[in-house]
């Protein structure tokens, strides 16, 4: 997903407030600092900055392990 594809995707989900971070979030979503997201880069993204974390932690570690391959 390149930035511009990163952009329009959030543009709804956010206020205009938070719509001023969107270079920020997509530098944190991109971990590998490829320059565009893969998948599992943009669902970490979302898992990792939803308000309510502990209620997606199943869901976050099975993401991260199928991510990182972990048993």
């Amino acid at each position: 997903m390149s930035y511009q594809a990163f952009i329009e995707a959030m543009d709804n989900k956010l206020t205009m407030i938070e719509k001023s971070k969107l270079p920020a979030y997509f530098r944190a979503f991109d971990a590998q600092q490829k320059s565009y997201l893969t998948y599992h880069d943009y669902l970490l993204g979302l898992l990792c900055h939803h308000p309510d974390q502990t209620m997606f932690f199943p869901l976050f570690f099975f993401a991260l392990s199928r991510f990182f391959r972990i048993s």
